[in-house]
C-alpha cells in the first residue's frame, strides 16, 4: 500500500488545503532529490544521505506514505550501522520512491490561485 488514506486524512484534516499542498510539494521535492542522489551514490554513502532519508521518513510517514517511510528508515539505519545491506536497501528505496512519487503528486489538493 503506497498511501494509508486514513493517516493522510487524519493529518490533512488539521491543515488548510494550501498548507497540505505545500507540505506534499516539499515531500515530492525531497523525494526527487533523494532519488537522484541514490542513483549517483557510491557505497558506502555519506551520513548526509542517511539524514535525507531520515527527514523524508518522518514527513512521509506523517502523511500516510508508510511504505516510503519504512524503506527510508531501513536505509538510514543501514547507512548509520555501516551495513553490507546498504546497496540493496538503497536500490529498494529508489524503487519505492519511483512508485510513490506519482501518488504524492496525486494527493496534492487543488488550491485556488491567490
Amino acid at each position: 500500500m503506497l498511501l494509508d488514506s486514513e493517516a493522510f486524512a487524519h493529518t490533512a484534516g488539521f491543515l488548510e488545503p494550501g498548507i497540505v499542498a505545500r507540505h506534499l510539494g516539499a515531500i515530492a521535492e525531497r523525494s526527487e532529490a533523494l532519488l537522484a542522489d541514490l542513483r549517483a551514490a557510491e557505497f558506502p554513502v555519506s551520513r548526509a544521505l542517511a539524514e535525507q532519508a531520515h527527514s523524508l521518513a518522518g514527513s512521509a510517514g506523517l502523511f500516510g506514505f508508510k511504505w516510503l517511510a519504512a524503506a527510508a528508515r531501513q536505509f538510514e539505519r543501514a547507512v548509520l550501522a555501516g551495513s553490507m545491506e546498504e546497496p540493496a536497501l538503497a536500490a529498494r528505496l529508489a524503487l519505492v520512491l519511483e512508485a510513490t512519487l506519482p501518488e504524492i503528486r496525486g494527493s496534492m489538493p487543488v488550491t485556488a490561485a491567490p
